[in-house]
């Protein structure tokens, strides 16, 4: 009768309302829906929209416009035997040296893990089966134009490694080859890069001993011929030492899965180290620029200073060549990628580099003029890479620094650009077995000939955009090197250096990502702090010292990032038990006395301290708000504590309890609890005090406050006073005391896409608080869209009512909110 009195109230074309289907009848939240029906016969709402009245027993989300149900099952119990099944086999293949050792043989399925092994490790057993007469095409157009664009960019920077032209050739040809067999990226493309070689001609500058090259000691350190010239032979056979180091740490990381050493160098380093890079580059290209000899360096200072030196013997005919090849390679670039354009003339976006090579070469064969005033390649042998060992017990050491700093630069930057591949060409890539393939192949190069080859993004976006389906695209542009080798190095000789030098000009010039920093610097001020440090290192201090710099940086993140874990604050959702992120979920309220947080992080000895730190600062800041007596600890992201982390966390414990703070841990996981019983840590806290979930440590808090409570006021029953530990306390009674939710108040906008929520605990039937609570919505404007209630523990009741301004017809604004809020309160408060 009181719910029906309540619907007739509401007579007003303000409300509408439609019977729920099937309605059942006899509890509060059925008869408030039975009550807003009535009020639609009495024809309270006929041409407004309809709200739906949502009543489920066992379901508190609200079903506004629901069509249906859904139904969550289990498995059936042979499929979930056969899961378990496959699961286990997948965990003892990852272990199989554990089974042998468990002396448990059968479950090794020796056939099963053989032939993925092989195929793994083999991929052309994999892709060879996929080839067919459509991507055979494809394969073959992509690899001759792959080939035509390796082999100037080959050249260019075999010179800026310092080694001679056909050196890069050999690059651009066997560890492509070896590649082909053993990589797991279908359009991939390896060989020479400029980061790679600028970083080997920066590593190896001076190495050279003064048996070994006695020319360059002679004539003095400040010579403007560097090691590389003066003695071609010596240098050579330690870049190729260089090459054969970073091959075998690429194979011996693949095999003993080290490369996860190489996520500590992020993103922000690389892509700081290659801008970085890429201006050191450039710089590096002036001499041929300006037809000049200056001294190599790999800092801009000195290159500016040697610039400066001799700026009086600048070609102007150098120059104006130069700066027209290089315009023309940005038109080229332009006109071949215009949106418009490049459907006619996409065949060419790979040919600027050989077109200018081309031109060069005519002008320079057929003028005898430019032959006296310009610097050319001239002879370049032919045939196959010969054959050689490629390095000494005593050259180990000295290259081995720059090898490292190869081997972590290069393979960041093949996989990144395996992996983007493979993502957008719908398949995936083994990082182990890309790491291995790397290895491999400047292993094999090391015996060739061969300086440091990686994975090199431009060619490889040409491979892919061109439409290489496989890596016979790859070994076909291999094949276009070799012919070259073998047939047309002569044609090389007049190949003037200015067009190898806007060659690499042009192609280094996108690797300074001026976006990739500003996207850094508007997400992450921490992030750009590495970018430019990193980038401003490679320039001014050096290529390695700046590698070295990022990745002690990036160190320092990860520690600083881990010795200071997350520390999240959790609240709970007005009635129900579940308990979340104060910065997550904007509809909560905190328990009186009871402070509940979950740790971010595992415990070690050097974030311990910092979390022990910021609970008793906690603690101290909330002493008059809400004055903590427990401490509720979620420990669902902590996997391990460690010793010195256990003896931190026993002292934490003794000293809350001398203020009389107990402390609750909830969701502790199997490891942490074993390691905690280990260390008598277990002990020290209390098996009671170790819960399954955050709302039954909650609860249990409660009731410990209430024994507290009950036995304090009998002071005659006990002999010492009470202490944190409470062992004087009677045990608390988990069954028989009932925790129940008092009436709350709690608004969202948060919940909806539509509607504000409007959310009430009453505790008990309270027809006389909805009356009121609907005569407030009404006068102050607001529309009902949806209500949904049901009963919670036998004795209180969860209502939801979905509500917009009918103003705007949608959710209220943060002013409306606040309005609401405060009248909301101040009823709760009265009733």
């Amino acid at each position: 009768v009181a719910y029906s009195n309540i619907a007739k109230s509401f007579t007003t074309q303000e409300w509408g309302i439609v019977r729920p289907d099937n309605p059942p009848g006899g509890t509060h939240s059925q008869a408030l829906a039975a009550a807003m029906v009535d009020a639609t016969r009495l024809g309270a709402a006929q041409e407004v929209d309809e709200a739906v009245v949502n009543y489920r027993e066992d379901d508190p989300t609200p079903l506004l416009e629901d069509d249906g149900h859904i139904k969550l099952v289990a498995l059936s119990v042979d499929r979930s035997d056969k899961v378990s099944k496959l699961l286990e086999r997948r965990r003892r293949g990852a272990n199989p040296i554990s089974a042998l050792s468990n002396g448990n043989f059968a479950s090794i399925n020796i056939r099963g893990m053989l032939i993925p092994f092989v195929k793994r490790r083999f991929p052309p057993l994999v892709w060879v089966p996929q080839v067919t007469c459509r991507t055979l095409m494809d394969d073959l157009v992509a690899g001759l134009t792959v080939g035509v664009m390796a082999i100037p960019q080959a050249m260019s920077y075999a010179a800026i490694v310092g080694v001679p032209y056909v050196i890069g050739l050999y690059t651009a040809f066997v560890p492509v080859v070896v590649y082909t067999f053993v990589g797991t990226s279908r359009q991939l493309v390896v060989g020479p890069v400029a980061m790679e070689s600028l970083l080997i001609a920066s590593g190896l500058s001076g190495l050279l001993t003064q048996s070994e090259c006695p020319k360059w000691y002679a004539q003095g350190k400040n010579s403007l011929k560097s090691q590389s010239q003066l003695c071609p032979e010596e240098y050579t056979a330690l870049v190729l030492a260089t090459t054969f180091v970073v091959g075998l740490l690429e194979t011996v990381s693949s095999i003993f899965g080290l490369g996860v050493l190489l996520r500590f160098l992020g993103k922000p380093v690389i892509t700081g180290f290659t801008a970085g890079s890429a201006i050191v580059i450039m710089t590096s290209q002036l001499k041929d620029v300006f037809g000049i000899k200056i001294q190599n360096s790999e800092t801009l200072q000195q290159v500016a200073k040697s610039i400066q030196a001799e700026a009086h013997h600048t070609s102007g005919l150098c120059v104006a060549l130069a700066l027209t090849f290089i315009a023309y390679l940005f038109f080229h670039r332009f006109v071949t990628r215009h949106r418009v354009l490049k459907r006619y003339l996409w065949w060419l976006q790979s040919l600027g580099p050989l077109i200018v090579v081309i031109i060069g070469v005519l002008m320079v064969r057929n003028s005898p003029y430019l032959q006296s005033k310009l610097k050319y390649v001239g002879h370049i042998p032919e045939g196959m890479p010969p054959a050689r060992v490629p390095i000494t017990s005593e050259m180990l050491g000295r290259v081995f620094p720059t090898a490292f700093g190869a081997f972590v630069v290069g393979d960041m930057e093949a996989i990144a650009i395996g992996k983007g591949l493979a993502d957008k060409n719908g398949y995936s890539i083994d990082s182990t077995q890309e790491l291995l393939a790397q290895g491999v192949a400047n292993l094999v190069g090391s015996f060739f000939s061969c300086y440091t080859a990686t994975g090199s993004f431009s060619r490889s976006a040409v491979n892919d955009r061109v439409g290489a389906k496989t890596q016979l695209a790859a070994l076909i542009s291999a094949l276009v090197v070799m012919f070259t080798l073998l047939f047309l190095t002569s044609w090389f000789f007049w190949v003037p250096k200015f067009a190898l030098a806007a060659i690499v000009i042009t192609s280094v010039i996108p690797l300074v990502d001026i976006g990739s920093a500003i996207q850094l610097y508007k997400m992450s001020k921490k992030d750009f702090v590495v970018w430019l440090t990193a980038a401003s290192l490679v320039m001014f201090l050096g290529i390695l010292q700046g590698i070295a710099a990022g990745v002690a940086l990036s160190l320092l993140i990860v520690i600083y990032e881990t010795a200071k874990p997350q520390i999240i604050i959790l609240w709970r959702i007005p009635g129900t038990t579940i308990y979340r992120n104060i910065k997550q979920e904007s509809m909560g309220t905190f328990i009186p006395n009871v402070f509940i947080c979950r740790l971010g992080s595992s415990l070690y000895f050097a974030n311990v301290v910092y979390v022990k730190e910021m609970l008793l600062k906690y603690v101290e800041d909330l002493s008059d708000a809400n004055n903590i007596e427990y401490m509720v600890l979620e420990m669902t992201p902590v996997v391990s504590v460690d010793y010195s982390a256990s003896l931190v966390l026993e002292g934490v414990v003794r000293d809350f309890r001398r203020k009389g703070i107990e402390l609750a841990f909830a969701m502790v996981g199997t490891r942490v609890r074993t390691n905690m019983a280990r260390t008598g840590l277990l002990d020290v806290i209390g098996e009671k005090w170790f819960f399954n979930t955050v709302n039954e440590a909650v609860n249990y808090c409660l009731k410990h406050q209430r024994m507290k409570s009950t036995v304090a006021a009998v002071p005659n029953d006990i002999e010492a006073p009470i202490r944190g530990g409470s062992e004087e306390l009677p045990a608390v009674d988990s069954h028989n005391s009932v925790v129940l939710l008092g009436s709350e108040l709690s608004i969202s906008n948060d919940l909806n896409s539509n509607h504000t929520v409007v959310f009430m605990n009453l505790e008990g039937d309270r027809p006389d608080v909805i009356a009121d609570f609907l005569h407030r919505l009404r006068d102050m404007g607001f529309v009902l869209k949806g209500v949904h209630a049901e009963q919670f523990e036998a004795v209180s009741w969860r209502h939801r009512y979905f509500v917009q301004s009918s103003e705007t017809g949608s959710k209220l604004s943060a002013e409306e909110v606040r309005l609401l809020r405060a009248d909301l309160g101040e009823l709760l408060d009265m009733n």
